[in-house]
């Protein structure tokens, strides 16, 4: 009976410690930098991007685009060797965000598609670095509509994105 209970005690704390082990976990991360730059677009942190209305009959396939709206990354602080950001989208379809607006206003096959400085379109696959050349402490980067399907239905567009930037 002392050889049945031994074992049985002897089990429960093994027991008892994995679960300790196997507690959840925090990580933790960070950069110690030379430099403190503190991006904005448009003039805040967390910026909004209002793209024009266009018509829905713009859109005559799966790769029309239409309403291209020009943003401005700014730099204040110490930002002598910004060379990029990283943009990591949420629900990006094919390389561009997608609508996330949703219900019976959503509009129905059209995404937004970031371009870089030159007009070209970024292809977003994951964290995807976009370089830049900032002048008087900003760069300006686009945004347009992108159809990803047919048939397209009138109604709001939003899309979220993260943004970090990159140095030399």
């Amino acid at each position: 009976m002392k050889n049945i209970l031994l074992v049985l005690v002897s089990t429960l704390v093994f027991s008892l410690s994995s679960l300790v082990m196997a507690a959840p976990t925090i990580q933790f991360s960070g950069e110690v930098s030379t430099e403190t730059c503190v991006p904005t677009i448009n003039g805040n942190e967390n910026g909004t991007v209002l793209l024009a209305p266009v018509l829905a009959s713009i859109f005559t396939g799966t790769v029309t685009t239409a309403g291209k709206t020009n943003f401005n990354i700014g730099f204040a602080g110490s930002c002598t060797s910004v060379k990029g950001i990283i943009l990591a989208g949420y629900s990006v379809t094919a390389g561009i965000l997608g609508n996330i607006a949703s219900g019976t206003t959503a509009a129905n096959n059209i995404g937004l598609e970031i371009l870089d400085s030159n007009g070209v379109a970024v292809v977003l696959s994951g964290p995807t670095r976009i370089a830049i050349t900032p002048t008087n402490n900003s760069a300006t980067l686009g945004v347009q509509y992108k159809s990803t399907g047919t048939p397209i239905r009138a109604g709001i567009v939003k899309a979220t994105a993260e943004y970090t930037i990159t140095y030399q």
